[in-house]
């Protein structure tokens, strides 16, 4: 558990690994499906909550699991923790550090309940045996990677999300708008920099990030993605250029030059891109700035 250690981030990120501080014995409800053991308190979370975010959570595995060719040997926790603000020190969806459990927040945007995260965090849990068995310091590359694969996957399991990064909008007009705008933190900047700026710059970060994988996919196939998923090498931006075929700030320009043209493909991006970047969702998040942040 060693990597774990390190990896779970010194600062407050929007979604990612931490240690658990909620006693096990206050979950005293147990829903279980195929893959899952849905856990919430009784008198805090209803059980037709509990078999909602279950459905859900297994039709997102199933896509999951299909896009890898992979799966966990075990099934997957997910606790249910009540309203964002209950607990005190966890206030978004996060994957414990010890054991994998997910644990999920009520938001007030949620469509469902629970919805914000479940995709997201799903993601690293799938995978949590993987990453809890490297033995190394992860870089800043290697959680680069880990959050923009979580969160590009989330698209790819849970298309136009109506949560958190998306707000039913498609990741092509999110990305493509910080470039039109003058907005986006250039890659190997986010990439250096990513324990200072992803919690910070959360909007942009996530959404580079995944727009990243997803160009990883065009460019280099499925099959690239998946080797990254489970790489276990890693270790700084030259590790990248096997997986790439070239180095990390030349596949960077073509990521930002391919999302721009794809973005002016898309009808309305323009207007799409601006109400988005416009909603009260996004502007209540800390924009970074150019010259200020970065």
């Amino acid at each position: 558990m060693k990597f774990l250690i390190y990896f779970m981030f010194a600062v407050v990120s929007t979604f990612a690994f931490a240690k658990s501080d909620t006693p096990k014995n206050e979950l005293t409800e147990l829903m279980k499906t195929k893959h899952f053991d849905i856990r919430y308190k009784n008198g805090q979370t209803t059980p037709k909550e509990a078999q909602a975010i279950g459905e859900k959570a297994e039709v997102f595995y199933k896509r999951l699991h299909n896009y890898l060719g992979r799966k966990p040997k075990n099934k997957i926790t997910i606790c249910l923790e009540g309203n964002r603000g209950d607990d005190p020190k966890h206030k978004w969806a996060y994957v414990d550090e010890t054991v994998g459990w997910m644990h999920l927040f009520r938001f007030p945007e949620d469509t469902f309940s629970y919805q914000t995260g479940l995709s997201h965090e799903l993601v690293h849990a799938f995978r949590f045996e993987h990453l809890s068995n490297i033995e190394m310091p992860p870089s800043p590359t290697f959680i680069f990677l880990e959050e923009g694969l979580a969160e590009y996957l989330s698209n790819v399991i849970e298309p136009k999300k109506e949560t958190f990064a998306n707000y039913g909008y498609d990741l092509g007009v999110i990305a493509g708008q910080w470039i039109t705008s003058d907005e986006d933190i250039p890659l190997e900047t986010l990439l250096k920099e990513q324990y200072r700026l992803r919690p910070r710059c959360i909007p942009q970060a996530y959404t580079q990030q995944a727009s990243f994988m997803q160009f990883i996919e065009l460019e280099l196939g499925v099959k690239t993605v998946k080797r990254l998923a489970y790489a276990k090498d890693i270790l700084d931006e030259r590790s990248l250029t096997p997986y790439l075929k070239e180095p990390f700030p030349s596949f960077a320009g073509k990521w930002k030059a391919s999302t721009l043209e794809r973005f002016n493909k898309i009808p309305n991006s323009i207007e799409q891109g601006s109400k988005w970047r416009n909603s009260d969702s996004v502007t209540g998040m800390h924009i970074c700035q150019k010259g200020t942040d970065f």
